[in-house]
């Protein structure tokens, strides 16, 4: 059996090519053959077959077409085409499909050329190409949404493919044969730059570099006249290298820079940084002899060279490193200042002496290193001065001074003398300076240096502002990735590959902070009879995964607890023994209300807050806590991923969590956290409400739903209501956990109900479903059956759309003998709808109708004229239900 969409869509069940001659059979098909083995739902089908744009029937329709569909495809592949609740499946086995086909060999491809194995990635790729008959879906609908967006996917797939052959094609020495291939490529493609790279590669390999400058040159003017930018670091690294005939961009088979952009040997910047050391010699010694005969200084020149060596296992970060390599140039104009920032332990350092070890070699006058961590702290000491700068900042430029070869003869010399001797010992220089920890911007500001080829790399925990035309990165944890490839680096990629499930709990504990992962890999390396799996055990109880993330100096703990007290030290106030919850923090930046707040926020567990959902836990108005959590957002305690949201890494939360058992009384914690519930409580009621204003609500005796401090999301429609849902569905299912162990029942119940429409309107079935199993273990842990059936119902409905019918019908019938027992009319209704719908489902007709109808008659007694106008809807939705009306008579009366 062979499927296709790389070209028509196609179906040969080994007889031949099997013909559907209806386009919407065939988006059909096609939407089916995207997703193998994966029920697709009628409602995503029916978007896919009328382009976002469905009739009132799509569902019978589509029943119709899979009916259709499965004669023109014939016995065999019919059997593949399965109704599968809520929708529709497409079996199909291990190398059927084209896609996938086309995928497994792209993926080889990229196996082979990470071993360097040429001659393999070339027969991959073009394995891969054989399998495309055209443009992917030519005979769907494909110029109008969601389908172009699938077939972007699949043709830039093809073209990477493209470029990996043809990268191939160079390392093997077939240059010649690529030219003509690659200008019609580029012509389609101009801005494409890999494709570009590879064509000036191709031409200068076979002797014709006047021609691949001339691409060059084209290349930028487009992109300058069209993009308004420059080429990429990449494609200017090989012009320069080809301006210079660099002898790694020879020819011949198996040279270097076949894929053209690897941007490994870039030399852009060394003129100017030579000159400038040229310069700098006489100018340093001139001002070096001024400053002597002030008193201050007496010269005596040399190269240091202190930046330490980089760490051998350092991984990841591709994206960062190169973004650094090409700030981290010389411009024979003002010194370049580049500040990586971040949060304690994710890795800073490393990167920093990563980087600056790749370019030492562009700065002749020599680097400069200054770590707070070392004897002589790079800025922020435990004291600070007056003037807002740290004692040690003396020390540090007594140590640059010496390196210099200039040596202080003064002992009583101030900061201010000394920066401005530095300032004058460097100005003829291009130095790399690097500076680790800096904690104040005041602090870097005095530690800059002058000479125009200079450059300043400084990690930092805080966001240092001030600082003219300095370029800041913010570095954030390695991807699950990196943090799987670090991993294996420290214990070994067997030990991982043989418990790849402990090994994933582990990364899971650790959430891509480095310090965390170094340590459990320490951990791991030493301990060779360890099985991953006790480690992980360990990792996964919050209450002692701080204890185990600490081997020898390396400590999460400490390192977390070290980047506190410098908040406080740095901001003038002492670090207290306790933070109490009931003080009132003043406006601002006051780091002990602060930290009062960081505590608090260790509390929840759920996926960040908003701003009003912040304040209702602190208990501040929002004028109030904005001021406190943007501090901690520049310390990089605490991450705002979005405008006026939120959230701690999980470690940093656990570490607040601590703190929070150890410095905030019981009581305070407990109101706290009973804010927060309230407020998504009051939340979650409003978005039900905006998003089903017209839906029957039969009210338990609930809780008061207004926000506790007047500050919360207002909805204006049901869009707003729904994303908000749809944003917050982890934080509504942390809130009912929380309103459980808080011992709150009738908010735990409250949540669970309000939240049911808006989280399965947005599909949120996983966390609609927890919510109500929560909730119903507290009700009937309390015996209350009103509340129980209520949530069995709901939690019928969730089961019932997410296709687990089975279990949706004991939930339901459990629902309904409760509401006859309680004589609730109206819920009987409700839920005999819900079991209808089950019913319809499981293609029992009769079924159906007669609990439609038991619904149906319910609703008329009641007055219930929505409710009545819905159940005849679901009635004539039922299999052929509108065109037998005998059919409809023997059902009713079954």
């Amino acid at each position: 059996m062979r499927f296709g969409l790389l070209g028509t869509v196609l179906v040969d069940d080994g007889a031949g090519e099997r013909q559907v001659t209806s386009n919407r059979q065939r988006a059909f098909l096609a939407a089916l053959l995207a997703e193998p083995n994966r029920v697709v739902s009628r409602e995503r089908l029916a978007d896919l077959v009328w382009a976002g744009r469905p009739p009132e029937a799509a569902d019978g329709t589509l029943q119709s077409y899979a009916m259709r569909l499965r004669r023109a495809l014939g016995p065999v592949a019919a059997g593949r085409l399965r109704t599968r609740s809520p929708g529709y499946v497409i079996e199909v086995g291990p190398g059927e499909l084209d896609t996938d086909e086309f995928a497994a060999l792209r993926d080889a491809a990229r196996r082979h050329a990470e071993c360097g194995k040429w001659a393999d990635v070339r027969t991959s790729c073009t394995a891969a190409l054989g399998l495309w008959r055209g443009d992917p879906l030519t005979d769907v609908a494909v110029d109008v949404e969601p389908w172009t967006g699938l077939r972007h996917r699949w043709l830039e797939a093809r073209l990477q493919t493209v470029e990996l052959r043809i990268a191939a094609d160079l390392e093997l020495g077939a240059h010649e044969g690529l030219v003509a291939e690659l200008e019609a490529l580029v012509a389609e493609q101009p801005f494409r730059e890999p494709l570009v790279g590879q064509l000036m590669v191709a031409l200068y390999r076979g002797g014709r570099q006047t021609e691949a400058l001339a691409v060059f040159q084209r290349a930028r003017a487009r992109l300058v006249r069209e993009a308004g930018v420059d080429p990429g670091a990449e494609l200017r690294v090989l012009h320069q290298r080809m301006l210079k005939a660099d002898p790694g961009l020879g020819g011949g088979r198996g040279g270097r820079g076949g894929p053209a952009l690897d941007g490994g040997a870039g030399k852009a910047g060394e003129d100017t940084a030579g000159s400038g050391a040229e310069a700098g010699g006489a100018a340093g010694g001139e001002a070096a002899g001024a400053a002597e005969a002030a008193g201050v200084l007496t010269p005596r020149l040399r190269e240091p060279a202190q930046v330490p060596a980089a760490a051998g296992d350092f991984t990841g970060r591709q994206d960062v490193v190169d973004a650094l390599l090409d700030e981290l140039r010389p411009t024979g104009g003002a010194p370049r200042v580049v500040v990586v920032t971040g949060a304690a332990g994710v890795g800073k350092t490393a990167l920093a002496l990563h980087v600056a070890n790749r370019v030492r070699d562009r700065f002749p006058d020599g680097q400069l290193y200054a770590s707070a961590a070392a004897s002589v702290a790079a800025s922020v000491a435990a004291s600070v001065g007056p003037d807002g700068v740290a004692a040690s900042t003396s020390e540090v430029l007594r140590g640059f001074l010496a390196a210099l070869g200039v040596a202080v003869t003064d002992p009583c010399a101030d900061s201010e003398q000394l920066a401005s001797a530095f300032r004058t010992a460097t100005s003829g220089l291009a130095l790399l300076v690097v500076l680790d920890d800096v904690r104040t911007s005041a602090a870097l500001r005095t530690l800059l240096p002058t000479g125009p080829g200079s450059v300043v790399l400084a990690t930092s925990r805080n966001a240092l502002a001030g600082l003219d035309g300095a370029r800041s990165v913010e570095l954030p944890c390695l991807t699950p990735t990196e943090s799987r490839a670090l991993l294996s680096r420290l214990v070994g990629p067997a030990r991982v590959a043989a418990e790849p499930e402990a090994a994933e709990a582990v990364l899971r504990a650790c959430a891509g902070l480095p310090l965390a992962l170094r340590i459990a890999g320490t951990r791991l390396a030493a301990r060779g009879g360890w099985p991953i799996r006790h480690l992980a055990d360990r990792l996964t109880d919050e209450r002692g995964r701080l204890d185990a993330l600490a081997v020898g100096d390396l400590d999460v703990r400490a390192c977390f607890q070290a980047g506190i007290e410098r908040m406080v030290a740095a901001h003038g106030v002492a670090v207290s023994a306790s933070a109490s919850a009931s003080a009132e923090p003043s406006l601002g930046r006051d780091p002990q209300s602060a930290l009062t707040v960081f505590c608090l926020l260790g509390l929840w567990n759920g996926d960040g807050l908003s701003l009003s959902a912040a304040s209702a836990l602190t208990g501040l108005p929002s004028a109030a806590a904005e001021p406190l959590l943007e501090f901690l957002v520049d310390v990089h305690l605490l991450e705002s991923p979005a405008p006026s949201r939120y959230r701690l890494h999980d470690l940093l939360r656990v570490f607040a969590a601590e703190k929070a058992q150890a410095s905030v009384p019981q009581s305070d914690r407990a109101q706290a956290l009973s804010r927060v519930v309230a407020w998504y409580a009051a939340a979650a009621t409003g978005a039900d409400l905006a998003s089903a204003p017209h839906r029957r609500r039969f009210m338990l005796d609930l809780p008061d739903t207004s926000y506790p401090n007047g500050d919360g999301p207002q909805f204006a429609s049901r869009a707003e209501a729904l994303a908000w849902s749809d944003q917050e569905h982890r934080n509504l299912l942390a809130a009912t956990i929380h309103a459980r162990d808080l011992g709150l029942p009738a908010r735990t119940w409250q949540l669970a109900i309000t939240a049911w429409g808006p989280l399965t309107a947005c599909r949120r079935w996983e966390s609609a479903e927890a919510t109500h199993r929560i909730a119903l273990a507290a009700a009937r842990a309390m015996g209350n059956r009103a509340a129980s059936a209520w949530l069995l119902n709901g939690l019928g409905g969730i089961l019932l759309a997410s296709g687990r019918l089975d279990e949706a019908d004991e939930a339901l019938g459990i629902a309904l003998a409760m509401r006859r027992e309680l004589r609730d009319a109206a819920g009987q209704a409700v839920v005999l709808n819900n079991l209808g719908v089950l019913a319809r489902l499981r293609e029992d007709t009769p079924l159906a109708a007669r609990r439609l109808e038991e619904s149906r008659v319910l609703l008329r007694l009641l007055g219930d004229d929505a409710g009545e106008a819905k159940a005849l809807r679901n009635l004539a939705e039922l299999p052929r239900m509108a065109d037998d009306p005998e059919l409809v008579a023997t059902c009713l009366s079954g």
